[in-house]
């Protein structure tokens, strides 16, 4: 399954052509977050990230990875990697919420990048990408910092950062 997504990702990327103009920090209106959640440690660091974008006015909706099934539940826009299908098509309507809504920014705050957020990161119609792996066709910014296995540390950096996109 995964050398035919692999594969399925690579075509998409041949075809899939999105105009990707990046606004102004200030301007823009609706933020994306994608995430694995993992632990409720982590989901601190995430909703103080998340109400720093606030404080600026911006609708932001969170995209969290949902492995464990007793967390499933508490986020509204939860999705599970198994909701992709052989064909590369989600069957979750979260995911493709998340694919098809035009967002302003789309931001993947992980540092693990397989496949399956490949094919949403290829398909989304985000006007501009942020993440933190060196993947040029990916992302159309990529966020490099000194301490880059310090999950809050990678976060602030991240609003400084995108507060400095005019």
């Amino acid at each position: 399954m995964k050398y035919f997504l692999s594969l399925l990702n690579y075509l998409e990327s041949k075809k899939h052509r999105v105009n990707r103009k990046s606004i102004n920090y200030k301007k823009s209106l609706s933020i994306a977050i994608v995430y694995y959640y993992e632990s409720e440690i982590k989901q601190k660091f995430v909703n103080k990230f998340l109400n720093n974008l606030k404080k600026d006015n911006k609708n932001i909706d969170l995209y969290p990875i949902i492995e464990f099934t007793n967390a499933e539940n508490r986020y509204l826009y939860s999705f599970k990697i198994k909701d992709l299908n052989f064909w590369g098509k989600w069957k979750s309507n979260n995911a493709n919420n998340l694919i098809y809504q035009p967002y302003d920014y789309l931001i993947y705050i992980d540092l693990n990048l397989n496949e399956e957020i490949k094919n949403i990161l290829i398909r989304s119609l985000a006007k501009c990408r942020i993440g933190f792996k060196n993947e040029k066709k990916l992302f159309d910014l990529i966020i490099k910092s000194k301490n880059e296995f310090d999950f809050e540390y990678r976060l602030d950096e991240l609003v400084k950062y995108l507060k400095m996109i005019k």
